[in-house]
């Protein structure tokens, strides 16, 4: 529970679920153990309740909360032999086909054709589909790098890269004469919020800071 609620601070828990689900798996276990009530305190009752709930509604995945540690293993145990059982006819996807733009597509073709099958990938495979920045553009890196500061909200994200598109171009001008102030008029897209004083401030500690 306690790295839960980390994760939903800091910003694992949304990109967690992104890699989980870039990797195509189906009928995931999202497995929550033990209870935490100082982190849930500190965090907040209602956000932690809000996240599990997202876990099954939004995200689609089995949300599992073993009080224990000793609980967790007989689940993991119960899963495998389960597994064990109903897995009989398994197909592997070639590690070539793994990550390409239509792997998903594929998979599901080959399901709505043999809706018996279990298709399965290796683990290097999988290793490289639900990397952190293995399956990402240079602007998608880009955009979960500017997502990592607190404040930075996904629309907020695109609307320093659309007047930024590369990290070079951002601090250069964070590094200009008057350039904390042009960030800070950012107008956020679709609205019209700006990026505030506060958050450019951030922005330029951020990115022009010569050690952390």
């Amino acid at each position: 529970m306690d790295d839960l609620c980390a994760s939903i601070k800091d910003g694992r828990y949304r990109e967690q679920h992104a890699r989980i689900h870039a990797t195509g798996f189906t009928n995931v276990f999202y497995v929550v153990e033990g209870n935490d009530p100082d982190a849930v305190s500190r965090l907040g009752e209602a956000a932690v309740s809000s996240a599990l709930s997202r876990i099954q509604v939004i995200e689609g995945f089995h949300l599992k909360q073993p009080p224990s540690f000793e609980a967790t293993l007989r689940l993991l145990r119960q899963l495998t032999e389960s597994l064990s059982d109903v897995l009989e006819c398994v197909y592997a996807i070639p590690d070539s086909l793994i990550g390409l733009k239509g792997f998903q597509e594929l998979k599901r073709g080959i399901r709505a054709r043999f809706p018996q099958a279990h298709l399965a990938i290796s683990f290097d495979a999988y290793d490289v589909v639900s990397n952190k920045s293995g399956s990402l553009s240079v602007g998608e890196v880009y955009l979960r790098m500017l997502m990592t500061l607190r404040g930075v909200s996904a629309d907020k994200a695109l609307s320093i890269a659309g007047s930024y598109p590369t990290p070079q171009l951002l601090i250069d001008a964070l590094e200009a004469d008057g350039g904390v102030k042009a960030v800070d008029e950012l107008v956020v897209d679709g609205s019209c919020r700006k990026i505030g004083p506060v958050l450019s401030k951030r922005l330029a500690e951020f990115w022009t800071a010569n050690s952390f």
